[in-house]
């Protein structure tokens, strides 16, 4: 009999559930069925809450990999004008960048854009191992790697296999050739694709250094003059990132 009766209200249960999701509610109707039952138009839905705070997404910081060209200080980056481009050292880490006019021996380096154009970046080559574009010097004597236009001091472009932070002194375990170096100082224009360092001295103060290309190399100095008369030579150049 126990069994019977449950059977049986289960059966109620069910029927009773069918007729209720048969017949639909007044917030059923569409508008049309409710306007002719008399009734007014159904309250919009929210399908998100407008109480909590909504805040942008900002999208992933891009990413770009090209050639750096090298071109003469103050002309256009197009190809009447290219001079060469950045070549990898040998080996790769610890050694001079190199200088090659052979496109197909030139090196792709990347970037990344931060949400502020005017930070400060590193540019690297990510495979196999990252290895960071530097401005590297082969003493670890303060005096050395101080740029100011009062002496004639120049900095090397390296690759080194670690990062230093931006807006600090020159820093780092020997290698290679190089004692010290600084890494996290490119800001890049997000039109042009211009390159501008900076470097900041032992004693804290900074410079915008000028870029020197010297024989297969480059260099960095705060006086392009007298650096140039102590290497016998050399060119003051613009980098820029180029698909040429």
């Amino acid at each position: 009999m126990l069994t019977v009766k449950l059977s049986s209200l289960l059966t109620v249960l069910a029927l009773s559930l069918l007729g209720d999701a048969a017949t639909p509610t007044a917030r059923q109707f569409t508008n049309g069925e409710r306007f002719v039952r008399g009734l007014g138009p159904a309250k919009p839905r929210r399908f998100y809450d407008t109480t909590g705070p909504h805040r942008a997404r900002r999208s992933a910081t891009p990413v770009t990999s090209l050639h750096v060209g090298i071109f003469p200080a103050g002309a256009l980056p197009d190809s009447s004008s290219l001079l060469g481009y950045i070549a990898t050292g040998e080996p790769a880490v610890g050694s001079p960048v190199q200088v090659t006019t052979d496109s197909s021996q030139a090196t792709f380096l990347t970037y990344e854009m931060p949400a502020d154009p005017s930070g400060f970046r590193t540019i690297y080559i990510p495979n196999p191992l990252p290895s960071y574009l530097s401005a590297c010097s082969t003493s670890s004597i303060a005096a050395a790697m101080t740029l100011s236009s009062t002496n004639r001091n120049g900095e090397a472009m390296c690759f080194a296999s670690t990062a230093t932070p931006a807006n600090v002194p020159p820093s780092g375990p020997e290698e290679g050739n190089f004692a010290a170096w600084e890494s996290t100082i490119y800001t890049v224009d997000p039109v042009t694709g211009a390159i501008t360092a900076r470097w900041t001295n032992p004693d804290g103060s900074v410079v915008i250094p000028t870029f020197i290309w010297v024989g297969s190399s480059l260099f960095i100095t705060a006086n392009p003059a007298g650096f140039r008369v102590t290497v016998g030579g050399g060119s003051i150049v613009s980098l820029f990132f180029t698909s040429l």
